[in-house]
């Protein structure tokens, strides 16, 4: 990584974690390796928070079923971020709503 470039976010330890596979996969079967966005026609790869995680996010609310929903993760499915926490779970919910 070069001086000028940042990584947007941390990557979360629990991501590596056997709970995570285990939730991820859960999740993915349960929306039959679907993606959420309307019209996708590709398999889902990824479970997708959908408040986003943030830094002291609990484990009850990081491992929510209900908070995850099958994702393909692919840069034409994820908005342009900007300063503001909430700027992509605002795009999802506006987007699937």
């Amino acid at each position: 990584m070069t001086a000028g470039r940042r990584r947007r976010t941390a990557m979360d330890r629990r991501y590596g974690s056997r709970r995570w596979k285990q939730t991820r996969l859960r999740v993915l079967h349960r929306d039959l390796w679907r993606c959420f966005v309307p019209e996708c026609p590709l398999s889902a790869s990824v479970a997708d928070h959908i408040i986003a995680v943030y830094p002291e996010m609990p484990d009850s609310l990081f491992f929510d079923e209900m908070n995850l929903r099958a994702f393909l993760q692919a840069a034409q499915h994820r908005p342009r971020r900007s300063g503001s926490p909430g700027a992509r779970a605002g795009w999802l919910q506006r987007d699937t709503a």
